[in-house]
């Protein structure tokens, strides 16, 4: 390859200028084929085999810092428009909800194929264990333990209007909470016997709740309820073990967050900005200026070493890395359309589905 920028569809006319308007006969077809996938009406059609064969060709050695521009290295394709997903631990498996919200797909990732189809669980927020022995997710009005090596459904929990689940990270409890709960309802239930062990009540005045975060002491559960109108609303920290709550104030529609493997930073996603907050003290410290477009920032996750935090602007779906070190933002990537993203455990690698398309998009770092 001559050079990495080839990759994106934004520097066609870079590439020609690289080449005196001459591109070598061996770069077209692959460039076409590339062209192609990013052109807005064919983000509509299935990835086909043309396409397989250019992201594997596209995938760079690995040089141990990030790349300035994420490069697509693989394609799976489904037979349905995926929604959910979420990563095994031992990063093999994909489990991705359909969107007819009747079954999750478990996706073999060495191979880029479906090999089982878990029915009648639900198809909303998915959740997994630490050991990836357990699936949590969410279906109307309950919630679904599924066996991940049998893929069976354990156990069924009634749960009215449940819309997130968040597990801790030693796997003893997860922690609901509700599109409608007056005060801002969250649930957290131990995993042995799946029995209630408390309900917090946030003491706002919305009548809904997000669960956001476990702290990694699994001492502390982050959540917030959704402000109504363009008000600010706040981040709970809600204390597991002494059943105290701190309220953050500040957000602007906090809806997802990422904490430092150390527990002392929070990263919130909120409108136009990812809001940074020491968790010692309790206070917003922070603001990273995304856009200003007034949509939401939705945090996918941060890199083991805290370094980098990678979030989407969900206006034009663009990927961001934050560098925490230097306090600068980089646009890495560009999606036509979203449904979720996963950040592998060493954060070199993002798995994403999109809303309009039948494929799970795998990028390097």
């Amino acid at each position: 390859m001559t050079s990495g920028f080839w990759i994106r569809a934004a520097s066609v006319q870079s590439l020609h200028r690289v080449f005196d308007g001459a591109l070598p006969c061996y770069l077209c077809p692959i460039l076409a084929v590339y062209r192609d996938l990013y052109r807005v009406n064919d983000m509509h059609k299935k990835a086909s085999q043309e396409i397989h064969a250019l992201t594997q060709m596209a995938d760079p050695s690995g040089i141990g810092i990030p790349l300035d521009i994420a490069w697509l290295t693989g394609i799976i394709p489904l037979g349905f428009v995926p929604r959910e997903m979420v990563l095994s631990p031992d990063e093999k498996t994909l489990y991705v909800s359909n969107e007819n919200g009747r079954e999750i797909s478990v996706i073999d990732v060495q191979t880029s194929s479906v090999v089982n189809c878990i029915k009648g669980a639900g198809a909303g927020n998915l959740t997994l264990s630490p050991d990836g022995k357990h699936l949590y997710t969410i279906g109307y009005n309950k919630c679904f333990v599924i066996n991940t090596q049998t893929h069976e459904v354990i156990r069924v929990m009634g749960s009215g209007s449940v819309n997130r689940i968040v597990c801790s990270l030693d796997g003893r409890f997860i922690y609901l909470s509700f599109r409608y709960a007056p005060g801002g309802l969250i649930r957290q239930i131990e995993t042995q016997h799946y029995s209630v062990v408390n309900d917090f009540d946030l003491g706002t005045l919305s009548n809904g709740s997000l669960a956001l975060g476990v702290s990694p002491e699994n001492d502390c559960v982050y959540a917030s309820a959704p402000a109504e109108g363009s008000g600010t609303s706040a981040v709970s920290a809600i204390g597991t073990i002494d059943y105290l709550q701190h309220d953050i104030a500040g957000f602007t529609d906090p809806r997802s967050l990422a904490v430092s493997t150390d527990g002392t930073r929070l990263y919130v996603g909120g409108i136009d900005e990812v809001y940074i907050v020491d968790t010692t003290t309790r206070r917003m410290f922070y603001r990273e200026k995304i856009g200003s477009q007034g949509y939401p920032v939705t945090v996918i996750g941060i890199t083991p070493d805290d370094r980098y935090v990678y979030a989407v602007y969900t206006c034009n779906f663009d990927v961001y890395r934050i560098d925490t070190i230097k306090g600068t933002v980089t646009c890495v990537a560009f999606f036509p359309s979203l449904g979720s993203s996963v950040l592998n455990k060493a954060g070199t690698h993002l798995y994403s589905t999109h809303t309009d398309m039948n494929w799970v998009s795998i990028y390097k770092l």
